[in-house]
């Protein structure tokens, strides 16, 4: 089975003064029943133009295991 995600949040970070830092991302999870494994691939988007005046993407993949 596949498994289609979306986050947001939003944390507020106080660094000497105030700023809303929003997150925002998107991802996939394929189920490899057979195998007992699931592998992921996902997308983030961390908004820090309020603190540093940048956008920051994260890119994660991997695979889980059960035994």
């Amino acid at each position: 089975s596949t498994t289609v995600y979306a986050e947001y949040s939003e944390t507020d970070i106080d660094l000497g003064g105030s700023a809303n830092v929003p997150v925002w991302g998107l991802g996939v999870v394929q189920s490899l029943d057979a195998a007992a494994m699931d592998l992921y691939l996902g997308y983030r988007q961390i908004d820090l133009d309020e603190l540093v005046g940048e956008k920051v993407d994260v890119i994660t993949a991997g695979a889980r295991v059960s035994f």
